[in-house]
């Protein structure tokens, strides 16, 4: 961090760089807060832990699904996440959404019912633990994939690890869901 502009007409110090072990990557959240120096505080870094990337245990019974169960995904709330799904991942502790999510579509890649719905490419996906993409018209700029959708937002106290706040959505749909504040 370099100050270039002190707010008054002091000269510039050079500021005090302290390194800390950095577990979490920095994100948006993460602002360099810079009090007014005449006041002798120093600019103090403040890192705001995103949920995502912090540890938890899956809780929460799934639903049951019939059908093609992806094809709810581009209306209302999406799909919810299969009961056999979630009954395969309670209990289980994950490092990081992200983690979660890859065990998430691995399940789904080998549970013969709901796998059976993909074509080789998606399979290839599920099966890396990876999402697999929804049709062209419900895809929008780069967002290419199904994604994990939280029906109570986590910013909102929602769970992060409950799979019955979970759901999934087209990017298309996540993007209007978000815009409709649903």
């Amino acid at each position: 961090m370099v100050i270039l502009n002190t707010g008054n007409n002091q000269p510039i110090k050079t500021p005090i760089v302290r390194v800390y072990p950095n577990l979490i990557p920095p994100d948006i959240e993460t602002p360099v807060t810079v009090p007014p120096l005449e006041n002798g505080y120093q600019p103090l870094y403040v890192m705001f832990n995103n949920p995502r990337h912090l540890p938890g245990v899956v809780t929460g019974n799934g639903q049951e699904v019939t059908g093609n169960w992806l094809n709810q995904a581009g209306a209302e709330l999406g799909a919810p996440i299969p009961r056999q799904i979630a009954d395969k991942l309670r209990g289980k502790k994950f490092a990081s959404f992200d983690q979660f999510r890859q065990a998430f579509w691995q399940e789904v890649a080998k549970d013969n019912e709901l796998s059976r719905q993909f074509g080789a490419a998606n399979l290839g996906n599920i099966i890396n633990g990876k999402a697999p993409s929804p049709r062209e018209i419900d895809q929008i700029g780069g967002r290419v994939k199904y994604e994990l959708h939280h029906i109570n937002y986590i910013k909102n106290g929602g769970e992060v690890y409950n799979i019955d706040n979970l759901s999934i959505v087209t990017p298309k749909r996540h993007i209007d869901i978000h815009k409709e504040g649903k």
